[in-house]
């Protein structure tokens, strides 16, 4: 039906009635198809416009996220280009905003990181090519002399040997003269040719260490024989002076070359004599380490060393300034030689010392089993 509107006035009554009852009332008819279609077009302009606000939105917080985002992924991209060392990546400098400034800064901290780089490659490059030319020149002059040694050596041993074979047959004339006086220059003589000569070897031997000439030929062997072997050639020095020269080791097998192992002992135990007046010189040997390692000390109650030269006391030429009842011998080149030796074969060495009371020299060798009896030898209590 279609929508109606009608207006009913009661009939009959008086002006006095019509003043205080009902005038009248009016009728609205209106149609359900009419209603419900007005309501689906309410309905369906409320989506549409929920869809419209809701497009909008996401095309406004798509561009904003775009706005935002996209310098933040340039300017992380530039910050990890940098960090990779790319310092010439730079950011293009479109906005005018506080992302603006940002990439400015970035690019002028690229700019500034970049001269920096340069300015110390520069730097290095010099510092580089300065400390090579001075390795040059060191590795020349040492092997100027390296060479001058070995040739001086050389040619004054023939000499020496000369002087070496007169000295001997001047000792036997001396000893058939019972001349007091003439056995006196005779053993002057005799001790000035041995400090030539030892001086002479340890040049020598100087010099081929310093040239690469000499060889470690590294064996497995007991370390008793040899110990007793240095400490026998040794035995008159100690007599002469009037000191005792002990052994306390076992049959601890060790891997190292006997040859050179030998010289540096040599010249630790001399020089505990030539530095002891009076007491004794001990070599002792003892397991350390579990078992990994045999430690040679060779301790003296000599003058020992004071502890500001104690670092210095390796060194090339170095010699500790005389104390009483000290006597300075030498050039002070076996304890380097001794150094080097280690050095070469991988020993570490060590000194201790309290001046006036003694020193000691301790030298670690890599302890193996015995090739013989298949296990090692049972260390001994080096202190008893």
């Amino acid at each position: 039906l279609d929508d109606l509107v009608s207006l009913t006035r009661p009939s009959g009554r008086t002006d006095a009635d019509q003043q205080s009852a009902l005038q009248g009332y009016v009728e609205l008819h209106m149609s359900r198809q009419t209603l419900n279609r007005q309501l689906a077009n309410m309905v369906v302009v409320s989506i549409l416009l929920l869809f419209l606000g809701c497009g909008l939105g996401v095309s406004v917080a798509l561009w904003l996220a775009r706005k935002i985002s996209q310098p933040i992924k340039n300017i992380s991209h530039m910050v990890e280009q940098i960090g990779q060392g790319e310092l010439g990546a730079r950011l293009n400098l479109n906005d005018h905003d506080v992302l603006g400034k940002l990439k400015l800064g970035l690019n002028q901290m690229a700019d500034n990181i970049e001269q920096a780089r340069s300015h110390l490659e520069q730097q290095v490059a010099m510092a580089t090519q300065e400390l090579r030319a001075q390795k040059e020149h060191a590795e020349s002059a040492t092997q100027a002399k390296s060479r001058f040694l070995e040739s001086a050596s050389h040619d004054l041993r023939q000499p020496l040997y000369a002087l070496s074979m007169f000295v001997t047959r001047l000792e036997q004339v001396a000893g058939t003269s019972h001349d007091p006086e003439l056995v006196q220059l005779v053993s002057y003589l005799k001790q000035s040719a041995t400090a030539m000569q030892t001086l002479l070897d340890s040049l020598l031997d100087l010099s081929r260490l310093e040239g690469g000439l000499v060889q470690a030929h590294v064996q497995a062997f007991a370390v008793q024989p040899l110990l007793q072997q240095v400490l026998d050639t040794l035995k008159p020095l100690a007599d002469e002076k009037g000191l005792e020269l002990n052994l306390k080791s076992a049959a601890i097998w060790v891997e190292s070359d006997p040859a050179l192992l030998t010289r540096i002992l040599l010249n630790l135990v001399g020089n505990a004599l030539r530095y002891t007046e009076h007491g004794r010189v001990l070599v002792a040997s003892r397991s350390a380490q579990g078992g990994r390692v045999l430690r040679v000390e060779v301790w003296d109650t000599g003058v020992g060393i004071a502890p500001e030269h104690l670092l210095q006391i390796f060194g090339e030429y170095f010699q500790a300034p005389s104390t009483p009842g000290a006597k300075s011998e030498g050039v002070g080149l076996g304890l380097t030689i001794v150094k080097r030796t280690a050095q070469l074969l991988g020993h570490k060495i060590s000194v201790r010392s309290v001046l006036g009371k003694g020193s000691c020299f301790a030298l670690e060798l890599p302890q193996v089993q015995s090739t013989k009896e298949g296990q090692l030898a049972p260390s001994i209590d080096w202190q008893t």
